[in-house]
């Protein structure tokens, strides 16, 4: 017998819609009916899928929406409601709380990031202390059945810092983004045929915590070794770029490091990532990261900060190399180490495009997903 589950992800862009597109397709699957809620303006649109979808969410939640989001979940929440949550606590706890006075089945969410950031978005610090409170992030825990997370790590911090019951804790890892590789029509990605200039790439979101200045810093050094590198930055600015473009004006690296302002559209992706030789991923906090998966998609081996959950995706020497969080010389001595030796890059990559397919498959994480709906704490 069939599931009702109700996905709900608030952004409609990046890292969530891509991961809650995959769980709903891989759910359908295995025969469960699913309606993912999302805003009207989505990032999926031109995907293929064999689930519901409904657009009901926006910049703010006004009536109308709050009706639609009212019906939705009536409708289509009898077993589960799933919310995929990341760093804007402030928004989820109400929602949260919405959901919970309604009669839907169990309540999950997943947090993709156990811990928020500073929110961008607000002005007033003093509602951004309130906001980020343990206190706030707590009562948001408390509010669901279950808690989804992608690393053991993870769950340590819930557990430990914030006192959330382990029993409600599911670790589930993330799933594999091999389909980003299909959408320009390559399946699997070939490798990239020898060529100049070997290239380094940072992907995501520009913000303090992804450790971008340490990258920039990093190159500098790797430029004295490799002077035909470059660094390509791809992402969305959710803070002020300034510093960063005069950091790399004061190091002279102007005519090395090409910066991408804005949000990536789904269909760009690709051809980022094959132009690409070694994704960076300098990052000074994180749960996990999602763009170590589309690395992988693409057989692009990761230079990676050893740092929440990261050091149980990436397998040192053989997907990548770790270092240590915030230690510019040997995020240096890593970007060396591989664009100076292709055939490492070669079976890194393709070692690292193995284990998506075979170890991260969406079936297994569906599958788990759903003894989470099933459970009863």
């Amino acid at each position: 017998m069939s599931r009702e589950i109700l996905l709900l992800e608030p952004s409609g862009k990046g890292g969530l819609i891509h991961y809650s597109y995959c769980l709903a397709q891989a759910l359908v699957e295995r025969g469960e009916e699913v309606c993912l809620v999302t805003p009207a303006r989505h990032d999926i649109g031109r995907l293929p899928r064999t689930f519901h979808l409904e657009g009901a969410f926006g910049r703010a939640l006004d009536l109308r929406r709050l009706l639609t989001l009212y019906r939705v979940i009536r409708r289509n929440g009898e077993d589960a409601v799933h919310l995929q949550g990341s760093v804007h606590p402030e928004f989820y706890l109400p929602l949260l709380w919405f959901v919970r006075r309604l009669k839907v089945g169990r309540v999950v969410y997943t947090a993709h990031e156990v811990l928020p950031f500073k929110n961008p978005y607000l002005r007033v610090r003093a509602f951004d202390v309130l906001f980020r409170s343990l206190r706030v992030l707590q009562r948001l825990y408390a509010l669901v059945d279950a808690i989804i997370v992608h690393s053991h790590r993870d769950r340590e911090t819930l557990v430990q810092g914030l006192r959330v019951p382990d029993a409600k804790i599911f670790v589930i890892p993330h799933g594999n983004y091999t389909f980003f590789s299909r959408l320009d029509g390559t399946t699997p990605p070939e490798p990239a045929p020898d060529r100049r200039p070997p290239t380094v790439l940072f992907f995501g979101v520009i913000i303090a915590s992804k450790g971008l200045d340490c990258l920039i810093r990093a190159f500098d050094l790797v430029r004295r070794v490799v002077p035909d590198a470059r660094l390509v930055i791809v992402g969305q600015p959710y803070e002020d770029v300034r510093p960063y473009e005069a950091l790399i004006r004061e190091l002279a690296l102007g005519a090395l490091v090409e910066l991408v302002l804005g949000y990536a559209a789904l269909e760009e992706i690709p051809r980022h990532f094959r132009a690409a030789d070694v994704v960076a991923i300098p990052y000074l906090k994180a749960s996990q990261s999602g763009v170590i998966h589309v690395a992988s998609a693409f057989s692009k081996p990761v230079v990676a900060s050893a740092c929440g959950g990261i050091p149980e995706l990436v397998v040192d020497g053989k997907t990548g190399i770790l270092v240590p969080s915030g230690n510019i010389e040997e995020l240096a001595k890593g970007l060396i180490t591989l664009l100076t030796d292709e055939a490492m890059r070669r079976r890194m990559g393709a070692e690292a495009r193995r284990r998506a397919e075979f170890e991260y498959p969406w079936g297994k994480v569906a599958e788990a997903t759903v003894r989470v709906y099933d459970a009863r704490v």
